[in-house]
């Protein structure tokens, strides 16, 4: 899956959202959805005590190429919410990350950090944003040499700033990793309305709304040879695919297969190449070069 979102209005309040792990010191208390003011969203539940990471991982949209995350996150009892915190390319045993904090009462301070093996160390903040109970912040990173992080933040409700609020680089190594919430000790609870991820490039969406349909694929690592079996891989599809198989080459000449589809998306289609005798006794061509795939549903 290379996006996500969720804005929490389906899972069940008291719950932990499905398809996520906590993570590092978090218990299963840490993170839960709650309703405030009538709508679901998820809480970073006050905790005292020693100075620990609690994390909460999304499954589905684990950090791949580019990854961006969009948030929407509230203190609205007018505290400092520095555990409303996002990281992407995270590890653990040693803690390692990017992330992006809100800091300060209610959010003035943000900070682009990166932590590495448990040491932190602040790569770019600002400071006196506009005091807002709620903010909606985007955080991307570019893997490279080096690596650009770019965060950009707005009042709920605003519009979305086109330029970014900090962009820097830095050289971690990264390549892979988990996504989602860091939280440290804190005196209040800290709200997160919604949350939308986006992997290898993909922006990350900030509603349902925004979530690009895949375009369907048909592929196969096979030879496609008179007489031999071949199997394709749909995906993308959004209902299966039916036979047969449609096979263009590059000079237009054209056959329809016969297929058994199999599978759940991605789905699997297998089927047979005719032989040239065959093929003539059908009165089709067989294909040459390049050969372009449909399977339609």
């Amino acid at each position: 899956m290379s996006q996500y979102f969720t804005d929490y209005t389906d899972v069940t309040v008291g719950s932990q959202p499905p398809d996520t792990t906590v993570k590092r010191a978090a218990s299963a208390n840490t993170y839960s959805v709650r309703s405030v003011a009538g709508a679901n969203v998820l809480r970073y539940l006050e905790t005292t005590g020693s100075a620990v990471a609690r994390g909460l991982s999304y499954d589905l949209v684990p950090s791949s190429g580019v990854t961006e995350v969009f948030f929407e996150v509230g203190d609205p009892d007018d505290s400092s919410p520095s555990s409303a915190r996002i990281v992407v390319f995270a590890s653990d045993n040693p803690d390692t990350e990017y992330g992006v904090i809100f800091s300060g009462p209610q959010g003035r301070e943000y900070t682009i950090y990166k932590r590495v093996s448990g040491a932190y160390t602040s790569l770019e903040d600002a400071t006196e944003f506009a005091t807002a109970a709620y903010f909606n912040a985007r955080f991307r990173v570019t893997p490279g040499s080096p690596n650009r992080l770019q965060a950009r933040f707005w009042v709920s409700g605003s519009t979305e700033p086109t330029t970014w609020t900090l962009d820097v680089t830095d050289t971690l190594a990264i390549s892979d990793g988990w996504t989602g919430h860091i939280g440290f000790a804190i005196n209040d609870n800290v709200y997160f309305n919604s949350l939308g991820v986006g992997t290898d490039g993909q922006p990350a969406p900030a509603s349902a709304g925004d979530i690009e349909a895949p375009t369907p694929a048909v592929t196969t690592t096979d030879t496609l040879q008179p007489g031999e079996d071949f199997t394709l891989t749909a995906n993308n599809f959004s209902s299966p695919p039916v036979s047969p198989a449609t096979f263009t080459d590059s000079a237009g000449n054209s056959i329809t297969v016969p297929v058994t589809i199999s599978g759940s998306g991605p789905y699997t289609a297998v089927g047979t190449m005719p032989t040239i005798a065959e093929a003539v006794t059908a009165g089709t061509s067989l294909l040459f070069g390049d050969v372009t795939i449909e399977l339609t549903t």
